[in-house]
């Protein structure tokens, strides 16, 4: 009998490209009934930008309205789980008080950003039974913390090109940041590829946020308005782009040492990828035949690698990153 049957879980997690959707469905499917709640209380990239800018004074009200009204229903609910994915919002009093209320209830918090990315986070671990990260510093420089890498949703796993004809050489998609459209596009001009038979794909989640971002920094150096989308792609979308994609490429952010979702999602696809982030190599998924680590100052390209074939990695390590693993461990289940 699977230690979730007929468990409440309260899942708070931002809305993140339908991540949050597939992790509700897990969670409902190893037998668990599930109340989810956005973590950020709020839909305006105004509000959006204040809340990243760390100007929460000007929407402490929201706030605290929006998780008082989540606090009212928890109590009556009587939660068995409070998991808690990617703090941004979340205040400690919300969590201390929910556990005054609920002796029972077991509070888990899993950060896929680094902390220094998000310190805010660090100042809830505290109040957490258990506290997760993607990111190995994190885990190796605070004993309270343990590791465990990022997940695939199981449509990577089945979405196979099984006829290798693919449309695209290569295909990046992810959000414009850090620099990633002058390294994406160094990689692109260094395979000497027509721009027919890649798929290059930036967003930006407002128009405003691009533009402070074009005035105040310079991480989107070389890229227009007219090379950014201002729509997300879809999960459907996304998943048949890549499957029809013979190698991808991920950039990670500077300030992170944890692997992507991209990376985990290359495992479950079995795709190629071109990667900056060297610390793929200590995976046990890591094979240099399917991942190709670049130097981000200087990225050089063997194009051996390009054209030859995915080696297959062993079922048990690949099944190893699949969501329902991923909740399995996050929540201590058997």
């Amino acid at each position: 009998m699977n230690d979730l049957a007929g468990k409440k879980v309260l899942f708070i997690c931002p809305r993140f490209f339908g991540y949050e959707h597939e992790i509700k469905c897990s969670l409902a499917k190893l037998g668990a009934q599930v109340d989810y709640y956005d973590e950020r209380p709020f839909n305006s990239s105004f509000a959006k930008i204040l809340n990243r800018l760390n100007f929460k004074t000007l929407i402490k009200k929201s706030i605290e309205d929006y998780y008082s009204d989540i606090f009212k229903n928890a109590v009556v609910a009587d939660y068995d789980y409070l998991l808690v994915v990617a703090p941004e919002t979340i205040t400690a009093d919300f969590i201390n008080n929910l556990k005054l209320n609920n002796k029972k209830i077991k509070t888990v918090l899993y950060l896929w950003d680094s902390i220094k990315n998000k310190k805010n986070a660090s100042n809830l671990i505290e109040y957490f039974d258990k506290v997760v990260t993607f990111d190995k510093a994190d885990s190796l420089m605070d004993s309270r913390i343990s590791f465990l890498p990022l997940f695939y949703i199981d449509a990577y796993a089945k979405s196979l090109n099984k006829y290798k004809d693919y449309p695209y050489q290569f295909a990046f998609i992810g959000t414009a940041h850090s620099g990633r459209y002058k390294l994406v596009t160094t990689i692109a001009d260094s395979l000497g590829m027509k721009k027919i038979s890649n798929y290059l794909f930036y967003y930006s989640p407002s128009r405003l946020l691009f533009l402070l971002k074009k005035l105040f920094t310079n991480e989107l150096s070389g890229i227009s308005l007219k090379d950014i989308s201002f729509k997300s792609m879809t999960s459907e979308e996304i998943i048949s782009v890549l499957a029809d994609t013979k190698v991808v490429i991920d950039i990670e952010h500077p300030n992170q040492n944890g692997l992507t979702m991209r990376t985990i999602e290359m495992v479950g696809m079995q795709k190629k990828l071109i990667t900056t982030n060297r610390n793929v190599m200590e995976y046990d998924f890591y094979n240099p035949n399917n991942i190709l680590v670049v130097d981000r100052e200087n990225p050089h390209i063997d194009i051996h690698f390009i054209h030859s074939e995915y080696h297959h990695i062993n079922d048990a390590i690949r099944d190893k990153y699949s969501l329902s693993s991923w909740l399995i461990n996050l929540l201590s289940l058997k």
